[in-house]
Order: structure tokens, then sequence, then C-alpha cells
């Protein structure tokens, strides 16, 4: 530990800090380029919701009314209602959503606070794809036609399309993480050691966006510059920090450990469902990409007297959609393999499997796995271009033509279905005209 301490600089640390601050946003001409299409792009779309329906600030504080995701919670108060798993929620979204109350009343136009939010989700995808992409240029070293289809490939997933206007806990995970896999990947590449400030930085603000991303901001430390026995040493006063955090957390919120953990438990056992393994594996993968069939569920909550209609999507049940996901997860399997020596696929695949562990294996969100893509859909962009990167040149070919058929039929499917979901939201929950002035 002493070792370790004696190797703490306080300038060499807070330098690093400030060079991942100066990451965060466009750096040149192309990537400033390729936001404002994005922005757009989403923008296009996310106004059309804004401003034609109410089911993102629809007055019901708490319900959820799309996809189950926890949007009206934190549109409203700046919360999820389960505030156990996202502890620092609250420090970034309760002030947001506080100033944006108070601009709300002395402009006397509700609507302007899903404007900025929705600005704000967009602003966070948008940015999290600049990451993906200059990933792929910086670290994978492609260019030209090859980085710019898998741009628009990954830019057209349900997940970044829902998201993209979605006040969510996710929204922000994956702008983290997209960054994060960016930027120690690049450390990797250009052998350059992570101070420990940034290190712990990383894993506080993942975990405690979501608690389960915690171990997500310690497995890059296993890949970086330095000796195995500094780091784990670093891991440790990481952990003993977190634990510390969580012990505290735990006791100012009046918390009982035994009893959330039982109730996650008891969560995961209902949440198991009759689908046949292989197809649940294949929607845990395949609805965070493809917009599936949707469908308005009509419930009948006890403190309200009406009934309200959920907009709900179904998983993968078309034969051309288990064929697509069968053919991108054997593109993922043989990146992985023939690219099994570098430490940066190996990153990508480790970050990837606490996934794999908590949603596959546990099976813990069984029944609705298409809410999960915020936490890893990232590494399917930069997998799949390590994969281009590791072939000859008549292999190469043949893979820029598959690439670009699976992009144009998900291009199709997901903006047809998007609208559809613009067109639900309208019909079940058009504009109060009267809130607007």
């Amino acid at each position: 530990m002493s070792a370790l301490l004696e190797k703490w600089n306080w300038t060499a640390n807070f330098e690093q800090i400030k060079n991942i601050l100066n990451l965060l946003l466009p750096k040149d001409k192309k990537e400033i380029i390729l936001f404002i299409f994005l922005f757009s792009f989403y923008g296009f779309f996310g106004f059309m919701i804004a401003h034609g329906t109410s089911i993102q600030d629809y007055s019901l504080k708490q319900c959820d009314l799309y996809f189950s995701f926890d949007a009206g919670f934190i549109f409203h108060q700046g919360k999820s209602y389960q505030n156990s798993i996202h502890p620092l929620l609250k420090l970034f979204c309760v002030p947001i959503i506080y100033i944006l109350d108070n601009i709300t009343v002395l402009v006397g136009n509700y609507k302007i606070k899903t404007y900025i939010l929705t600005m704000l989700c967009n602003f966070l995808i948008s940015m999290s794809i600049i990451y993906v992409y200059r990933y792929l240029k910086e670290i994978v070293s492609l260019k030209g036609y090859i980085v710019y289809l898998l741009i628009v490939f990954y830019s057209i997933f349900f997940t970044n399309l829902i998201l993209s206007f979605t006040t969510e806990t996710y929204t922000i995970s994956i702008f983290l993480l997209s960054f994060m896999v960016y930027y120690y990947s690049h450390c990797i590449v250009t052998n350059k050691q992570v101070r420990l400030l940034p290190n712990l930085i990383f894993t506080i603000i993942l975990g405690g966006i979501t608690i389960t991303n915690s171990i997500k901001g310690i497995i890059p430390i296993l890949f970086t510059k330095d000796k195995l026995h500094f780091i784990f040493r670093k891991i440790g006063i990481i952990a003993a920090i977190l634990l510390i955090a969580a012990i505290l957390y735990l006791f100012i919120n009046n918390i009982n450990l035994l009893n959330e953990v039982d109730t996650r438990l008891k969560y995961v056992s209902t949440e198991q469902n009759n689908t046949p393994y292989l197809e649940y594996i294949a929607s845990f993968i395949g609805t965070p990409i493809i917009f599936s069939e949707l469908y308005a569920r009509t419930v009948q909550l006890e403190w309200i007297s009406y009934p309200l209609q959920l907009i709900e999507v179904k998983f993968l049940n078309q034969v051309w959609q288990y064929i697509f996901i069968s053919v991108l997860v054997l593109l993922l399997l043989i990146s992985i393999i023939r690219n099994r020596h570098n430490k940066t696929v190996l990153l990508i695949a480790s970050l990837f499997s606490v996934d794999i562990l908590i949603h596959i294996i546990l099976k813990y969100g069984a029944s609705e796995p298409y809410i999960y893509g915020g936490h890893w859909i990232y590494v399917i962009p930069l997998l799949l271009g390590w994969l281009y990167s590791s072939l000859g040149n008549k292999w190469s070919k043949a893979y820029l033509i598959l690439l670009t058929m699976m992009c144009i039929v998900l291009l199709i499917n997901n903006t047809q279905s998007l609208l559809e979901f613009i067109n639900l939201a309208k019909s079940h929950y058009p504009v109060d005209l009267r809130n607007i002035s």
C-alpha cells in the first residue's frame, strides 16, 4: 500500500483528469460534422415525440408508459423508483429537474422542460456514438466506407433510437461506458498509465448510476500499463472505498441490506419466463438492436381511476429476425476469436461478460431484455470493426457487402417501427393543449 501511495502524484492525477475532460466533446471538424448529423437525425424524431405527444411528460409520476423504462420517475422527480440500484442518480438529475421545473413556471409552457430534456438525451446518445467513431478511427485504425457504415448501422439500433429521447439511467450509462472504453483502449495502445484518481472516478460514477456497472469501472485496470502487484493494490484501494461508500449509503438511507438482497433474488426468480433458452438469448441480444413488433397493453393501477395504455415491444418473433441476430452473433464470435490476443478486444469481451452473467446466466430482467442494451450495445460496432481489420482483401469485400445488406434491412425496419411508435404515442397520449401557452 505504501509503495502505491509513494507513486501518488497529485499533479499528474489532476492533469490526467483535465485531459479526460478535454476528450468529452468533438475534437475535430469531422467529429463536429458527424455530431451535427446525429443530433439532427435524433432531434427530428425527438421533436415529433416531444411536441406531438405527452408520453414523456404525462402527469402520472409513478408509471412508465413505454418499454418499462423509468422515464416518468426521472422526468418528474429526478430519481428512479429503485434508488438502491441507482444510488447517485439523484445527485445528477434532481438539480436539473429542479432548474427546469422553475424555468417552466417562469416561461409558462410545460413543454419547455420536455424539449430541453429531450435535447440532453439526444446529446448523450450522439456523443456516445462519436466515441465509437473515434475508437474505430484511432484504436482500430479504420478509415473510409467501413467506418461510416458501422456508425450508421449502430446509430439505428433500437436502444439508441429510444434512448435519444428517453430520460433514463441507460442514457447516461451508454455515454459513460462508450467514453470509458475509448479512453482505456487509447491508454492501452499508447502504453499510457491510467492514474488512480481517474480509475476511481470512472468506477464511482458508473456504479453510482447503476450499481452493477461498478465492476466495469474496475475491469479495465487489469489491462492497463502497470506492474501486476500495483494493479491489484489499486483495485484493493478502489474496492475498499466503494465498500465504505456503500455502508454509508445504506446507513444514511436506512436500507436493510438483507431485505434488499432478498428482494432482488425474488425479482430474479419471478422474472423467469417460459421462453426456450436459445430464444431468450436471441431476444436478449436482438431486441436492443431490432425494433420488434409493438403493441398496446391495458392496465388498471390501484391509485388511478382509469385504465392506462402501456406501449410494449415483443420478443423476436419473425424468422428474418433470428437469422439476422444469428449472423451478427457469429460475426462477433469470429471477431473475438481472430483477435483473442488483442488486449483491447479482450477488454471489450470482459465488459460484455458482466452483462452475460447478469442477464443470460442469472436471467435478471428476463421479461424485458430490450431495456438493458444501454449497458452493452457499444461492443457491437467495436467488435465488427476489429473483425474487418483482421480480414484479407477478398473476405473484407464480402464482409462489406454483408454489413451493407444488414444495415439496409435494419434501417427500413427500425425507422418504420419508430414511426409506428410515434403514431401509437400520439393516439394514446396526445398533447394536452390546455397546458400549452
